[in-house]
């Protein structure tokens, strides 16, 4: 039997272990402190049963590096572009938040800033500056496990 169960997936204990997990897109990364998002790949390992598989992806910095306009070393240094930024409402049309139009790249870091705008029809606006870490296939292996195979 499947079942959702919502919490942290940091913390949560699920009570049982499983064969595969999935862990697509940028859930690991979608913290900025390093800290965070190991906390989610032991919490998932912990829930994993002996020779078990984890299929997981983390956002290319490659890529984003490779493509980006707007770049800064430290953006606490440099708010102004962080100011200027244009806002978009990608995440809200299409989920697609690679355009390089719309997110400023910390270089130091591999962080990516963007602007995101959020409508309802009976509610207010809002705007959020979104943070998600950025992974390349050497820090990510490194980082992690030796024992991970990065593709």
């Amino acid at each position: 039997m499947n079942a959702f169960e919502e919490g942290d997936c940091r913390s949560i204990d699920l009570k049982k272990t499983a064969d595969l997990a999935l862990c697509l897109y940028d859930v690991v990364g979608s913290f900025v402190r390093e800290e965070d998002n190991r906390a989610i790949v032991k919490n998932i390992h912990r829930h994993l049963k002996r020779g078990a598989i984890l299929v997981l992806s983390v956002m290319n910095r490659e890529l984003t590096e490779h493509i980006a306009i707007h770049k800064v070393p430290v953006v606490a240094e440099h708010l102004d572009e962080l100011a200027r930024l244009k806002p978009s409402k990608i995440m809200q049309n299409s989920g697609n938040i690679f355009s390089p139009d719309y997110y400023l790249l910390e270089t130091s870091t591999g962080v990516v800033y963007r602007k995101e705008q959020f409508e309802n029809e009976d509610e207010l606006s809002a705007e959020y500056v979104i943070r998600d870490k950025r992974y390349d296939c050497d820090e990510f292996a490194i980082c992690w496990n030796p024992k991970v195979l990065v593709f």
